[in-house]
């Protein structure tokens, strides 16, 4: 049996964005409000993004395809088993590793058109 990282493992915490006056308590909910409603996914408060990322090493897929929506100020906390894509997922953002599907964005920029360095110096967190 083998862990794979979903959104049902990303537990977001201190989370609260209002949206033309309603409250949700996550950004996964935030983005499924979104996507309900046909509205762009990216607010000005989001700084991190994951649009249908996903990693595979040959036949073993560590990261299923995942939609997350980080905000500016936001605190996170990645729950998962051992081998699930925990540290995949992390390592994806400051581009030490490359989605095999989807996009990571930063501040609005797609990671993938940063230069690595300067990306990485604006950065940080904890493993």
């Amino acid at each position: 049996m083998s862990a794979t990282l979903d959104t049902k493992t990303v537990t977001q915490l201190n989370a609260k964005v209002d949206v033309d006056g309603q409250d949700y308590t996550s950004s996964q909910s935030l983005l499924r409000e979104h996507k309900r409603l046909g509205m762009s996914v990216m607010t000005e408060k989001t700084m991190i993004q994951f649009e249908n990322v996903s990693k595979v090493y040959g036949e073993k897929t560590v990261v299923q395809p995942l939609d997350v929506s980080i905000q500016k100020g936001e605190f996170i906390t990645i729950l998962g088993t051992s081998g699930s894509g925990k540290t995949t997922l992390l390592k994806m953002i400051n581009k030490l590793i490359e989605p095999t599907t989807g996009k990571v964005f930063f501040d609005g920029q797609d990671i993938a058109q940063m230069n690595s360095v300067a990306l990485r110096r604006q950065i940080g967190y904890v493993v």
